[in-house]
């Protein structure tokens, strides 16, 4: 069954791709012989880049008017329209990959924040996501240039660690897409904060969104104006904080680029932080709690635990404190190394 609807996919594939000399073009325009092979992707995945999905909203508000596109029937289409569809654009790094002398294939998936695919049950509705598989040096790499928020050598979180549908002429090969790692989505903060006497905490904080993390708020945000954007973003970070915190953005940076973090700056305060004990004060190890903490105080678990996808946080403070104050003690709790997180302080 795979296989013949695997040669049908690539037979679609194809004749959509069939343009040999615009796709030459476009390649001798674009990379040069003696690239790295790396390099010659990364530029080829820039160039698909460079073509508008007509499915997402642009950074920014969302226009007034409604655009009329024309139908795109092969690949020298988009390029002369400069806009296509998901599907279309992927299907344009296929053809320039190819062009360029890569092994690519289209791959099929099930997008997992709806659902599953199960080979057995022959049913290729279930394959509602594609990708680009490409084999360089013995090694798969997959690319979403459709997805506009995600850097060379990203593709969305629900288009990894799952099974998918490699299609060519010759038939149906099941490929692995890998996980990301927990390096590939850090959200890194670092506060410069002061203490007072009374206990009121306020300086500047920074954050860094990067990698899968920074993009999936680029793509939530598309199609919101900046009052929105900031309005989003900072309920994401007063998530982190006390109930009594204000966070005031300042600015954020970083919205139409996918390969740097989405920076966010402002200023924090926290009445009430520290608490006065006589001569001595009580204060907090960090100002930032995990939304979760309170996720596993069940005694008994029916439910599966479920991460969207691995991620890790970074966290630099610097506090300084009142006049005439040192520190007394600090906690020293230990490194806690398990098959599903890591912690550790510094």
């Amino acid at each position: 069954f795979w296989n013949e609807r695997a040669k049908s996919m690539s037979h679609k594939a194809d004749s959509f791709t069939d343009k040999k000399s615009a796709l030459e073009k476009v390649v001798a325009e674009t990379i040069s012989p003696n690239d790295a092979p790396m390099d010659k992707l990364r530029k080829l995945y820039a160039r698909a880049q460079q073509i508008r999905n007509a499915g997402f909203y642009p950074i920014g508000p969302v226009p007034t008017k409604t655009e009329k596109l024309k139908q795109n029937n092969n690949v020298e289409d988009i390029l002369k329209h400069g806009y296509g569809y998901g599907n279309e654009i992927n299907a344009l790094f296929l053809g320039l990959a190819r062009a360029a002398g890569f092994d690519a294939s289209e791959v099929y998936a099930a997008d997992r924040r709806s659902g599953m695919f199960h080979p057995e049950a022959e049913d290729d509705r279930e394959l509602n996501a594609n990708i680009v598989l490409v084999r360089v040096g013995g090694q798969d790499l997959f690319f979403d240039p459709a997805s506009p928020d995600y850097p060379f050598g990203l593709v969305p979180w629900d288009e990894t660690g799952i099974e998918g549908l490699a299609v060519n002429r010759q038939g149906a090969q099941m490929v692995k897409i890998p996980s990301t790692t927990a390096a590939e989505a850090v959200t890194e903060r670092r506060a410069n904060l002061t203490l007072d006497a009374k206990g009121a905490l306020s300086g500047t904080l920074e954050v860094d969104f990067t990698g899968i993390r920074g993009s999936g708020i680029r793509q939530a945000e598309r199609g919101e104006g900046d009052a929105d954007r900031r309005k989003n973003v900072s309920k994401i970070i007063q998530g982190w904080l006390p109930s009594s915190a204000n966070f005031q953005i300042s600015s954020i940076t970083g919205w139409k680029h996918s390969s740097a973090p989405l920076r966010v700056e402002g200023t924090l305060s926290i009445p009430g932080y520290a608490t006065s004990l006589g001569k001595r004060m009580l204060v907090p190890l960090t100002p930032f709690a995990s939304p979760e903490a309170n996720a596993f105080n069940s005694a008994t678990r029916v439910n599966d635990v479920y991460f969207e996808y691995p991620n890790e946080h970074r966290d630099d403070i610097a506090l300084h404190l009142p006049a005439g104050y040192g520190v007394e003690s600090l906690p020293n709790p230990p490194a806690i190394h398990q098959p599903a997180f890591v912690y550790s302080l510094g």
